[in-house]
């Protein structure tokens, strides 16, 4: 059901795995978060709107049972231009809100509310300018989120070049993590720039696609 050879990459690596439950068919989700949460691994759950809009992701009906299922250790995404409607709308008790890095305006009052609905908060950063990173830094979240590929976007391979200039900016200030075209032939390269945890799709859970 998973791509077991990853599992063990970043295992050895020392870095936290998060399949996202987008790569597959909705109703093999389910089957998906047991086998995630099995392998003591995260689940990431991509809410997708808006200008964000590329592909489809998880609707706001499916939340609840993945919040009841994966609890503490799911992680919803948010890539949405209505960030407060979109938080306020979550259920308590998950493990970590991401925020999508919006282009401009105050992060630290949403991150302040994010934890409302989970005791970690990430910003999630698409642009790896110093203003942004200076931006996300100063709204104090729990970690940063590299993204590889455009948000929300299928079909990109990963940028490495994205986590080099966004590890040099933060140092070592917070927890450094890693969503899209992530593989096993990158780990070795996430766990020298520090990547602590990695959000992982098709590369992961491409095997329960397949039509028994």
């Amino acid at each position: 059901m998973v791509n077991t050879a990853l599992e063990d990459c970043a295992r050895d690596a020392g870095i936290v795995l998060s399949g996202s439950v987008i790569a597959v068919p909705r109703a093999r989700r389910a089957a998906l978060v047991e086998r995630l949460l099995a392998g003591r691994h995260w689940v990431h759950a991509d809410v997708i709107a808006g200008s964000y809009l590329g592909q489809e992701g998880v609707l706001a009906g499916e939340i609840p049972a993945l919040a009841a299922a994966a609890g503490p250790r799911l992680d919803i995404h948010l890539m949405v231009d209505e960030l407060k409607a979109a938080i306020d709308a979550l259920p308590r008790g998950i493990g970590r809100v991401t925020i999508q890095c919006p282009p401009g305006g105050e992060l630290g009052d949403l991150v302040d509310q994010a934890r409302g609905k989970a005791p970690s908060v990430w910003i999630a950063l698409d642009d790896p300018s110093p203003t942004t990173v200076a931006r996300a830094l100063a709204a104090e979240a729990d970690g940063i989120l590299a993204m590889l590929t455009p948000p929300g976007q299928p079909g990109y391979a990963a940028d490495l070049g994205r986590l080099g200039r966004i590890r040099g900016a933060i140092g070592a200030r917070v927890p450094l993590g890693v969503d899209g075209g992530v593989n096993e032939a990158l780990i070795e390269q996430l766990k020298a720039a520090g990547v602590v945890y990695a959000v992982a799709g098709r590369a992961l859970v491409n095997a329960v696609t397949e039509v028994p």
